[in-house]
């Protein structure tokens, strides 16, 4: 089981985003149901791969699964759990949140000026189609007049 752990990790540090998901999916879908063999490791692991490919929320969904873990098994230390191990988990869902959240708001802030482009491009077009007219108005009078 560490070995598919670190066979998924290695892919995903190369950018093999879609087969490390696969390994970590297919670890805990097999895992399913033994808490002896649960690893938080695994889902922290796939919330890199999420948050790698800007899957936030996705991301955000296996940390609080992990947390939810973490919280069970403090109360009873399992296999694989231990303080150090759960400090260390916390604190990184801490920071991948925080990470989650400056990133939500790069893509909002990127969203809002595209938005803003595309209106200014809009109201160009207008005002360009605007002075077409006239000028076609213009030249359509002055021909009126002659």
């Amino acid at each position: 089981m560490y070995a598919a752990n670190g066979a998924g990790l290695v892919l995903a540090e190369k950018g093999h985003f879609d087969v490390s998901k696969d390994i970590f999916t297919q670890f805990q879908e097999a895992a399913t149901g033994s808490v002896f063999v649960q690893m938080p490791d695994v889902w922290v692991n796939l919330a890199h791969v999420y948050f790698g490919q800007g899957h936030f929320a996705l991301a955000v969904k296996m940390e609080i699964r992990v947390f939810s873990q973490l919280s069970t098994a403090s109360s009873y230390h399992t296999h694989g759990f231990d303080e150090k191990k759960i400090d260390t988990h916390v604190e990184y869902c801490k920071h991948l949140l925080d990470s989650a959240k400056i990133h939500c708001e790069v893509a909002e802030r990127e969203e809002k000026q595209n938005r803003q482009k595309l209106e200014l491009a809009r109201q160009v077009s207008l005002a360009e189609e605007a002075r077409r007219k006239a000028e076609e108005q213009r030249k359509f009078q002055a021909n009126y007049n002659s």
